[in-house]
């Protein structure tokens, strides 16, 4: 959810998208920095590249989100737009 979480908001900031992976680096801890550092330089560049590598390193695939997304249940109290949110991102990330 972090990295949809930045992708909004870089949209919404109108930064550009071959500007994402120089801000992210900049926002992850550094072990994580690291990973993406340590790929070649044309792979270091690409946005998809970066976020399928961060995505890897927490094995969040697409079965991983499906589950997420058909188990996932509005916490009490929360309001229904965060549990939109989430099931959003959890679609997406099964789709994607």
């Amino acid at each position: 959810m972090y990295l949809a979480l930045f992708e909004r908001q870089a949209r919404t900031a109108g930064i550009e998208e071959t500007e994402w992976v120089p801000q992210l680096i900049s926002l992850l801890r550094l072990d994580l920095a690291q990973i993406i550092i340590k790929k070649p330089e044309e792979k270091m560049q690409d946005y998809l590249n970066v976020k399928e590598v961060l995505l890897d390193r927490f094995k969040m695939k697409p079965e991983t989100f499906r589950l997420k997304f058909t188990q996932h249940q509005r916490k009490p109290g929360a309001l229904w737009r965060e549990h939109v949110f989430e099931l959003r991102n959890y679609l997406e990330g099964w789709l994607d």
